[in-house]
């Protein structure tokens, strides 16, 4: 299948690296409401995983850009672990915050070609590239950590995708078991009850969603992962991602500011607030989880690395001193550099030109 074939279904959609385009077959599984689910697999800044409903047909966008940031956020954690303890000479802290402010960095890039967005994306490049190349290169010599990140980039994406698969089932009967689950966590936290009195059926089938994406991942890697390394792995994920959605949200902000000195910042403080709910329901209903006969009954033992989301500093990031200098020569030289694309396009092909692997070969 080509793009060209759901062209009407995807029309306003742009994409930086278009991979695939299929139709989900589902076996075994009748739905009432829905004829055709497509997806288009991509990896485009600027954009998340999503679904698009058309009525009796959907199109899943499965973004890759998510989670390779998630993955290295995991690789950061791992190479910490008590299993290899390795030190490249820089902290977790800092290595976090370089990746937070390069995916900050590129949401801005995304809006708008500013000197603010080209900036901090050079000072993380000037700063932290050379030490997450050098993890990455170690990450290939050593087999163990190489198959727990792939095991944890799998998993997200398999997560990701059946979140969308939940809101696709939505208006399926099956479905409502998950909705009153949602509605029955999010009711148990009194924030939900003041700030949405009448209820929230939108954040409800966020959170009915995640969970129907938690249970049919669980259900598939129980033969691959223990059942402490898949919740270990679960929480890391969706703590992550909730701090990266934030840095899509204040993007946005930012950007909404520039063009409108009197935005209203209660839209931001929203924004947040369903995103702390919805952590918040996650992590209750993986707490509350139990493995057993009612369940499932996951394998004992796995070969795959501890994951700590202390170990990754994507904790102790603060969204507020995201644009401040890592040091006065570092900016300096970022300053410089984007001075030179200031009445110049191409800026686009330094943040693409980022993405591979660099490798040096001696003549």
């Amino acid at each position: 299948m080509q793009i060209e074939d759901i062209a009407h279904l995807v029309s306003g959609q742009e994409f930086d690296n278009l991979h695939r385009v299929s139709e989900i077959t589902l076996e075994g599984v009748e739905l009432e409401t829905v004829r055709h689910i497509y997806q288009v697999m991509h990896n485009s800044k600027g954009d998340t995983y999503k679904v698009r409903d058309f009525g009796d047909q959907f199109v899943i966008f499965s973004n890759a850009y998510m989670t390779s940031f998630l993955t290295n956020l995991a690789l950061i954690a791992m190479v910490d672990s008590r299993e290899i303890n390795r030190d490249f000479g820089v902290s977790n802290a800092k290595l976090a915050r370089g990746l937070a402010k390069k995916f900050f960095a590129e949401q801005l890039f995304v809006h708008q070609d500013t000197r603010m967005a080209r900036v901090l994306f050079l000072e993380t490049l000037i700063e932290y590239d050379k030490y997450l190349r050098e993890i990455i290169a170690f990450r290939t010599r050593m087999p163990e950590l190489e198959h727990s990140t792939d095991t944890f980039a799998s998993l997200v994406t398999d997560f990701m995708h059946n979140h969308e698969l939940g809101h696709v089932f939505s208006r399926e009967k099956q479905f409502v078991a998950y909705m009153q689950a949602a509605r029955k966590l999010l009711t148990e936290q009194s924030e939900f009850a003041t700030i949405y009195p009448d209820g929230n059926e939108t954040l409800e089938e966020e959170v009915a969603a995640d969970i129907f994406g938690l249970i049919t991942v669980l259900g598939a890697y129980r033969n691959r992962i223990s059942g402490l390394r898949l919740k270990e792995y679960l929480k890391f994920m969706f703590e992550t991602a909730t701090r990266l959605q934030v840095l899509f949200v204040l993007a946005d902000d930012i950007h909404a500011l520039n063009q409108n000195p009197d935005h209203p910042r209660t839209e931001l403080d929203a924004k947040l607030s369903v995103w702390q709910l919805r952590e918040w329901a996650v992590m209750e209903f993986l707490r509350r989880y139990e493995f057993g006969e009612g369940s499932i009954i996951p394998v004992e033992k796995d070969d795959l690395l501890s994951l700590n989301i202390e170990l990754s500093g994507i904790a102790d990031i603060s969204t507020s001193d995201l644009a401040e200098p890592e040091n006065e020569s570092s900016r300096m030289l970022a300053e410089l550099i984007a001075q030179g694309f200031e009445e110049n396009a191409g800026f686009d092909c330094v943040i693409e030109g980022t993405r591979g692997i660099r490798i040096l070969h001696r003549p």
